[in-house]
C-alpha cells in the first residue's frame, strides 16, 4: 500500500505536516513565546526532516543537530513538551498519517525529551 509518504512530493508532505504543526502551537498562549523572534521557514524545514528521519529505519543521524544546545535557552517545561507532542499528534492525525507511522514518530520524539526538556 502506498503511503503519503510514498509520493514523489513526500517532503511537501512532511513540511505540510510541519507547518500544520507551528502553526498550531503558535496559536497557543503558553507555547508561541518558544519561537519569538525565530526564522519558522527554517524550522519548519527542519522539522520535515526529522519527521522523514524518524519513519527511516537507518541510524543516520549525520545531519541532526544538538537538540540539548539548540533548545537548552528555552528552558522548555515538561508540560510544554507533552503539549507539543499531542500537537504533533493532531497534526499527523490531520494529514491523515497512518497510525504505526504516528506511533513511530511519536515514539521518536519521546525518545528525544531529556535533550528538550530542560526546566
Amino acid at each position: 500500500m502506498t503511503t503519503l509518504f510514498d509520493e514523489d512530493d513526500g517532503f511537501q508532505a512532511y513540511q505540510g505536516i510541519s507547518r500544520n504543526f507551528y502553526a498550531k502551537v503558535r496559536e497557543c498562549d503558553h507555547l508561541k513565546h518558544y519561537f519569538n523572534g525565530v526564522s519558522i521557514n527554517a524550522i519548519i524545514d527542519q522539522q520535515a526532516r526529522f519527521l522523514s528521519r524518524s519513519l527511516d529505519d537507518s541510524d543516520d543521524e549525520s545531519t541532526e543537530v544538538d537538540l540539548a544546545e539548540v533548545h537548552a535557552h528555552l528552558a522548555i517545561t515538561e508540560d510544554d513538551f507533552s503539549e507539543m507532542v499531542e500537537i504533533l499528534t493532531e497534526a499527523l492525525e490531520d494529514a491523515e498519517v497512518e497510525t504505526k507511522d504516528v506511533i513511530k514518530i511519536i515514539t521518536r520524539v519521546a525518545s528525544l525529551k531529556d535533550q528538550i526538556v530542560s526546566a
